[in-house]
């Protein structure tokens, strides 16, 4: 790449960062590291005042002096190489000058870290040539990467450094992350500035390489856009364009749909959801807190260097991009079938039928299509008694509880449940992940019927109601389950053993038993939910 394009892309991100990167004559000092213990291959985070400059040494004035490579700010990042078990000087040194003090950090033993993982690939600061060549920065998510990992393309090492990191800690979800398939210690931003790219071309066989040679265990591909208004930097199916400028949508010249009025952000994934509720049925607004709370917090990583996914739910609340939700009228019952589908009467009391599709025809505002998911929330479904059901971007949630058991905060966890499972099929996600396998153990997912009113199982042991109430994606986190060869000590995760074939042992090794609702054994895979979420409206999953 032209060495003057990356020292402009270079100075351009530090400005964005806010970041003046001038030589400094004041000594570094270290506020704090974290974690402060853990084995080999550990990212460490550093934070301190005066770092501009600086690199980071691991026992540093001894025979085993280590300089460590840090991030693209230098200091903010290092990985735990292969030293000793035992407490390691950390300190920060720019042209001599050390930082008075000092941290340790204790190298145990322990699970290290898996082979990365690329979950996303998104960018920012796209330019096109007067030559018609496209150069941009690449920014490559990932999974289990260190402070040194490089982005390759083809085999060859590309420029890039380690920018935005968050931990995984809270969400691991075992107590030895040895016993999972692939744990997840941490997530990851690279930085890769790249050009002389050509625009609609596919940037292929994308990887990352860890300092300690492991290369990721996928290879990810990335579609550059074909020009400045088809470009959708942060890949949440909406346009830089649209979500600065708004969206024209039946191209009169007047702006009906002003996505940045309503909060979105072209550096931020975004998801727009509309919320009808017939007479009588509104949802709690616990509900909708607790909703932006989960994606808020989603081990997503964005083009802006933060986390998680913004949720605008419209359910008529006022203001720009949240009046067109809200109430509608009444009817016993809905149906995504046609109204052939509607019963005469299933109770006496019970006679109204609509057609979802009549609804939302009647409701929905047409300019919206493409931006906005949509929901009805009813009292019954039909057919059936299902709590919900969702099509492509649509979806229905029954929000009257006719159980007198639940109080109201209890029916309101359950729904929140229920609104996520159906929000997830619009997202492209089946009751198996990425298939439709029904009540895989190892699927920890609210997608799972294993989970779905309940919440998740935190514990490993999938069965256990008093760990439960976390409503969540999966991660892709637990080993898969062979059916034909299940080990019942191992269980899922943790060791805790699981009496697979129910005949009160709970020790046998390589038995068959079929431990899923659908027919045949075969292989029970784990899935990540939130790397595989379609964000684009009106793609076939």
């Amino acid at each position: 790449m032209n060495s003057n394009v990356y020292k402009l892309l270079h100075l351009t991100l530090l400005l964005l960062a806010g970041v003046v990167f001038l030589p400094s004559c004041r000594q570094p000092v270290l506020t704090s590291i974290y974690p402060s213990s853990g084995p080999p291959s550990t990212l460490v985070h550093v934070t301190g005042e005066n770092l501009e400059g600086c690199v980071i040494k691991l026992d540093a004035g001894t025979l085993n002096e280590r300089t460590l490579e840090g991030g693209f700010f230098k200091a903010n990042f290092f990985t735990v190489p292969d030293v000793s078990l035992g407490y390691h000087t950390v300190s920060i040194i720019r042209d001599r000058q050390s930082s008075e003090n000092v941290f340790r950090f204790k190298v145990t033993g322990g699970t290290r870290r898996p082979a990365p993982r690329i979950d996303d690939i998104t960018c920012r600061m796209f330019r096109v040539g007067r030559d018609g060549k496209v150069f941009m920065l690449l920014l490559v998510h990932a999974a289990n990467i260190d402070a040194g990992a490089k982005v390759q393309i083809g085999g060859v090492q590309q420029p890039s450094w380690l920018w935005r990191a968050i931990s995984n800690r809270p969400n691991m979800i075992a107590s030895n992350p040895a016993t999972l398939g692939y744990p997840i210690f941490h997530y990851g931003t690279l930085l890769c500035p790249i050009g002389n790219l050509t625009p609609g071309d596919t940037i292929r066989n994308i990887t990352i390489r860890n300092t300690n040679g492991a290369v990721s265990i996928n290879t990810f591909k990335y579609k550059i856009a074909d020009n400045p208004l088809t470009l959708d930097s942060d890949g949440d199916g909406l346009t830089d364009s649209a979500e600065v400028n708004g969206v024209d949508a039946d191209s009169d010249g007047v702006i009906d749909i002003d996505l940045r009025a309503a909060g979105a952000h072209p550096l931020h994934k975004d998801l727009f959801l509309e919320v009808d509720y017939m007479e009588g049925l509104q949802p709690a607004e616990s509900i909708w807190r607790a909703f932006d709370s989960i994606f808020r917090n989603a081990p997503v990583l964005n083009s802006d260097g933060t986390q998680g996914i913004v949720m605008h739910v419209d359910r008529g609340q006022g203001g720009v991009g949240y009046s067109n939700g809200g109430r509608i009228p009444y009817y016993d019952y809905i149906t995504l079938g046609d109204t052939t589908d509607c019963p005469k009467a299933v109770f006496a009391h019970l006679t109204t039928c609509a057609y979802f599709y009549t609804l939302k025809a009647r409701h929905f505002d047409r300019k919206r299509l493409g931006i906005y998911r949509y929901c009805i929330c009813g009292n019954y479904l039909h057919p059936g008694y299902a709590a919900g059901q969702a099509y492509r971007d649509d979806m229905i949630v029954i929000t009257k509880e006719t159980n007198p058991f639940l109080s109201p905060q209890q029916y309101a966890e359950i729904s929140v449940s229920t609104f996520l499972h159906e929000f997830g099929h619009t997202l492209g996600l089946h009751h198996g992940g990425s298939d439709h396998l029904r009540f895989k153990p190892n699927y920890n997912s609210i997608m799972n019927y294993t989970f779905n009113r309940v919440g998740i199982d935190l514990n490993c042991n999938h069965r256990d109601t008093e760990s439960y109430r976390v409503y969540t994606y999966s991660q892709g986190m637990r080993k898969s389950l062979n059916e034909n060869c299940l080990n019942e000590a191992d269980g899922i995760c943790d060791n805790v053993p699981i009496d697979w074939n129910g005949n009160g042992i709970n020790n046998e090794t390589c038995i068959r038993a079929h431990i899923h609702e659908d027919p045949g054994n075969t292989i029970l895979y784990d899935h990540c939910d939130w790397n595989n979420l379609t964000y684009k409206i009106g793609i076939l999953r």
